[in-house]
């Protein structure tokens, strides 16, 4: 039988009751991290008796992993000691409907999003029956799984403020289409297995990371500028891509894996620069030029259609 109590590495003692997990300190006021999913913890077995969390006062950090993938939890209550969340601590929290979080330096829930002040990072968003998700205007970037917990969103509205994505921010989901106007650098896996079905990176992403968009299955048309790498896996399983543009100048380096199992995509549209006889390790059979006028931020530019094996 999974215990309902006991305590986490020496630093918390944890207690079930009613289907509440409440948290209170034992040392350091550290919930651990252990091995970063909820499986690895003691009451994994009985999470879906957990609807609510609570943390005791004197618990000063919490880190991914503890309260991970409690999908029916609808309740959150912090302290006013707390001053350290790790990024993606809900991820996966999916009914997650309230935060009861006492007002401090630390933390602020704002449009239904909680938010570090120190470097107004979004670390969590609830999971909007509206359907749209507005970052505030203050926001600088998005922290690693914020959106796993909000799968169901139509909408994400980003403004320019926000720069960076982490890793994972957006996996699984549900949008189809999103604008990253400002945005200068994106994390692994942030937009992987989502149902996005098209997307124009900024002109200064310079790097698609590894698994990107990994099992992006909707996913048909993407638009790249002036790359310098693409790395292993970054497009894997996007069954559907059959439009992959890059305006760019140089050949970017990339790794054999970036395109595997793209079944659709049988040609690249790439500026008449580009000096090779392969992209992504995939051999080039057949060169055609054409021209596009749409991108006028770069006048007239003349493309290459690479066909591809």
């Amino acid at each position: 039988m999974t215990a309902t109590s006991g305590n986490l590495q020496g630093y918390v003692s944890y207690q079930i009751n009613n289907g509440e997990l409440s948290f209170s300190d034992i040392s350091e006021g550290i919930v651990p991290k252990i091995c970063g999913y909820v499986a690895c913890f003691p009451y994994s077995s009985i999470t879906k008796t957990i609807t609510s969390i609570k943390f005791n006062n004197g618990i000063k950090k919490v880190f991914k992993g503890a309260c991970e993938s409690l999908y029916y939890c609808t309740t959150v209550t912090f302290p006013s000691s707390i001053n350290t969340l790790e990024d993606g601590l809900f991820a996966n929290c999916k009914s997650i409907e309230t935060i009861n979080l006492p007002k401090n330096d630390y933390y602020r829930i704002e449009n239904r999003m909680l938010i570090r002040n120190e470097d107004q990072t979004v670390i969590f968003v609830f999971n909007n029956k509206d359907g749209t998700a507005t970052i505030p205007s203050t926001v600088l970037s998005i922290g690693s799984y914020a959106f796993t917990s909000a799968p169901d969103l139509a909408n994400v509205i980003i403004p320019e403020s926000v720069v960076h994505i982490g890793y994972y921010a957006f996996n699984t989901s549900t949008f189809e289409e999103i604008s990253i106007p400002n945005i200068k650098s994106i994390d692994t896996g942030a937009f992987s297995r989502c149902n996005l079905k098209r997307i124009t990176l900024p002109e200064w992403i310079d790097t698609i990371n590894g698994s990107l968009f990994y099992g992006c299955e909707n996913l048909t048309k993407v638009v790249a500028f002036s790359l310098r790498e693409i790395k292993a896996s970054a497009f894997y399983g996007c069954t559907s891509l059959n439009d992959f543009m890059y305006i760019g100048r140089s050949s970017p380096f990339n790794k054999s894996q970036c395109f595997n199992k793209c079944n659709n995509l049988r040609a690249i549209k790439i500026t008449n620069i580009y000096r090779s006889d392969s992209f992504c390790s995939l051999p080039i059979v057949k060169i055609r030029t054409c021209v596009c006028k749409k991108y006028s931020i770069r006048n007239e530019l003349s493309l290459i259609t690479f066909l591809l094996l």
